[in-house]
């Protein structure tokens, strides 16, 4: 026997070699305790043949070969049962993803909140455990809800990858269709759609069969407060939950707990009523966190030999300045929005909604003179009273903000669609703000992007990420003055963009879907992408690019995790170069600044106590409110900011809902479930080329062949009488027993 053999004691059970001491003596650990390794005597252990062993045996008698085609098929089922690792998933799988797989399927009913750094593979985690739990039978109906523009994706890439087929819900299917629910098995829908009880939708639900499972993308908008106040989305849940609905469900989140211990716990008392809610004891809540809550971190994601496979990822912070006719339009913006917030003081509870109006203005103005000039001139129609004023207005505002208004109770439409005053004479203030803005000719913050791309990257691909679509227009204007008409495309929520200037002096209006500029870009016919906030999330755009620059910053640092999550991701090859440019005289730039100082002491503090800082960074981010970030940002003295950063450093490392947010990001990374490199060992090291063997002999036993056709590395069969079903056919051809298909390939096993 020689170290890393498994085997078996009749008492301790099974157990792998950890060091061989003498010719007689070894030392095992046991699964039974792992934490401790056992002196033992060769003579009390038996080896244990591995999975890949017990697939490739083989004997030469007609029964025994029965009998082992019989043994070989349950392993096969074991393995797959317990890791998914003989899933048709068209993508190599990783061992986090395949040991996240194994932690839920471990029991039944499941209820995970699983909350993964950005750009690990969610998709295909839930792929892997659904495939695993629809081939046992466990389950025969799954509801997705996810972000309404991620349906279209989850529907896709779980056709494409595993091959289950889920409907894409709309609430057209309602209206041709009153029995949708009770006939449905397996659905994606807009979680935004859901939440709203129309056309006796709830009704309708409660009176179908309960969902095996329920699979939750971007769970933390399911939130809930001390005050009683639910997100729709959690109510949804919760009523389906307690009308026996759900059997069991999957929650994904990045940023599991947002601040407040209240909502972290309702939110895991969604996947275990009995054992999380935010009146229970808080130390036996976390003594039981492990059993219901995954995080893994980029840092611990390796392949099956052990090699990491993220890439760096480098900041890249560059300057500019103003020219003389922006400083002036900029110098008169801020004394704009000085007044009109002097202004919003005098005016008692109204004073609010001026203030979020001056806030969206001045968060415009931070992009571009472009967007801000387009903005002012809608605010300008606004006040006039025309009538398609407040839906121009709203274009202007950054799509995550108009997402979250309901949510966020924030502003209601109908205050803003009243042309509310933010100054005396507003009219006129507008008017001197457009004239100055008439005078700049050119961006020299666009400008300065055209050059680094030509100084650093002039071969590279590149992304580009801007809050709003006047910036995004003037951007793109500009890069094909260098690079061409087609070398472009854009993304963003309305998927077109207007009066686009073109090389040749005319103005043309795009429309592209967000999948097709997708595609362009990660097929290398574009070199630039630039988009909004709506690729933001849910898109990977690593295949041909490394190189991201932010034209402007948005005003919460967890954004800026989320866009470079876009290209730093699974698949990237190449270390990551991110470019952000700011203007040091800028006040947003100095309160950036100061902020990342702040953040730079927090995430020291975490790696005292922490392996992964990084990590715990983000949970922190994410336990921070984005109103917080717009109240700091839209100071226009630097020494208030400084004053409010400051008390928020203070608060964040100090107490924050009863402790530290510090203390409250490394109970949570600590407690938490978690892939790390000691796990590797435990993955049967297959995958379907071993399966080749074993369905050789299962086919060979009932008077098959399988025979291979070397040309196109495919293999064909008749399927034996026994395996057929309705509709199976009885040949097959150009089955794979590899992931990756080539060109015209569509079938594996």
């Amino acid at each position: 026997m020689q170290q890393g053999d498994i085997v078996i004691h009749k008492e301790f059970g099974r157990g792998k070699i950890e060091a061989v001491l003498t010719d007689s003596q070894v030392v095992v650990r046991f699964d039974s305790d792992r934490q401790n390794g056992k002196f033992i005597s060769i003579s009390e252990l038996a080896p244990v043949a591995s999975f890949s062993d017990q697939l490739s045996a083989s004997v030469d008698n007609e029964i025994e070969k029965k009998a082992l085609v019989h043994i070989q098929g349950e392993v096969v089922k074991f393995i797959n049962n317990s890791w998914g690792l003989f899933s048709s998933s068209s993508i190599e799988l990783l061992p986090h993803q395949l040991w996240v797989c194994k932690q839920v399927l471990s029991r039944w009913p499941i209820g995970y909140v699983i909350a993964d750094d950005v750009g690990l593979g969610k998709t295909i985690e839930a792929g892997l455990i659904m495939t695993s739990l629809f081939s046992t039978g466990k389950v025969r109906r799954i509801l997705i809800l996810a972000p309404a523009k991620l349906v279209g994706q989850w529907q896709e890439r779980m056709k494409s990858m595993f091959n289950l087929g889920f409907f894409a819900y709309s609430t057209e299917v309602e209206k041709t269709n009153p029995d949708f629910w009770t006939s449905a098995t397996f659905v994606v829908a807009s979680a935004s759609t859901m939440q709203a009880d129309s056309h006796g939708r709830f009704d309708h639900l409660c009176d179908a069969p309960a969902w095996d499972l329920v699979v939750v993308d971007e769970a933390h908008h399911m939130n809930a407060e001390e005050q009683g106040n639910k997100t729709l989305q959690f109510k949804l849940f919760e009523m389906l939950q307690e009308n026996g609905k759900i059997v069991s469900s999957l929650l994904f989140t990045g940023t599991p707990h947002r601040g407040k211990n209240y909502g972290f716990w309702s939110l895991m008392s969604l996947v275990a009523p009995g054992v999380f809610g935010p009146g229970k004891d808080e130390a036996s809540q976390y003594s039981h966190l492990k059993d219901y809550f995954i995080r893994n971190n980029k840092k611990n994601v390796v392949d099956m030999k052990g090699k990491i496979l993220f890439t760096k990822m480098t900041q890249h912070p560059y300057t500019f300045t103003y020219s003389p006719e922006e400083k002036e339009f900029y110098d008169a913006m801020t004394a704009f929005i000085s007044a009109g917030y002097m202004y919003a003081k005098t005016l008692g509870n109204a004073g609010s909604a001026v203030g979020l109006l001056l806030s969206c203005l001045q968060k415009i103005a931070s992009s571009s003179i472009a967007a801000i000039s387009s903005a002012l001139k809608n605010r300008k129609e606004a006040l006039e009273g025309k009538a398609t004023a407040y839906k121009n207005f709203l274009s202007n505002y950054g799509e995550d903000e108009r997402e979250g208004f309901d949510d966020e109770a924030t502003i209601s439409v109908q205050t803003l669609a009243e042309p509310l005053k933010l100054m005396e004479n507003e009219i006129d203030h507008i008017n001197l703000l457009l004239e100055k803005a008439t005078k700049v000719t050119s961006e020299t913050r666009i400008n300065r992007i055209v050059e680094i791309i030509k100084e650093k990257y002039p071969n590279d691909q590149v992304l580009l990420f801007t809050e709003y679509k006047r910036t995004q227009s003037l951007m793109m204007t500009e890069l094909m003055k260098v690079w061409g008409d087609n070398s472009v495309t854009i993304i963003n929520g309305d998927e077109s963009l207007k009066d686009v200037v073109y090389p040749d002096g005319c103005s043309r209006d795009i429309s592209i879907s967000r999948n097709d500029a997708c595609e362009k870009f990660n097929n290398g016919e574009v070199r630039f992408l630039i988009s909004t906030e709506a690729a933001g999330e849910g898109i990977d755009l690593q295949k041909n690019c490394h190189v991201l620059i932010h034209i402007d910053l948005p005003w919460n640092p967890m954004r800026l995790h989320q866009r470079v999550g876009r290209v730093h991701r699974l698949g990237q090859t190449h270390d990551v170069e991110v470019v952000s440019v700011r203007n040091p005289d800028n006040i947003e730039s100095k309160i950036w600044g100061y902020l990342e100082e702040k953040i730079d002491q927090i995430q020291k503090m975490l790696s005292e106590s922490m392996d992964d800082p990084d990590d715990m960074m983000q949970i922190v981010l994410g336990m921070q409110s984005s109103q917080f970030f717009t109240d700091v940002m839209e100071k226009t003295d630097f020494a208030e900011a400084k004053q409010s950063v400051d008390k928020w450093f203070d608060k964040t490392t100090g107490k924050f809902g009863g402790e530290s947010a510090v203390d409250t990001a490394t109970k949570l990374g600590l407690n938490a479930s978690k892939f790390n490199l000691s796990g590797l060992d435990d993955i049967p090291k297959l995958d379907l080329p071993n399966l080749v063997s074993f369905m050789k002999r299962a086919l060979e036993v009932r008077g098959k062949r399988l025979m291979y056709e070397e040309a196109d590395d495919t293999y064909r069969f008749n399927i034996p009488n026994e395996w057929r079903t309705f509709g199976v056919r009885a040949v097959v051809n150009k089955a794979v027993f590899r992931r990756q298909l080539n060109d015209g390939e569509n079938s594996r096993i």
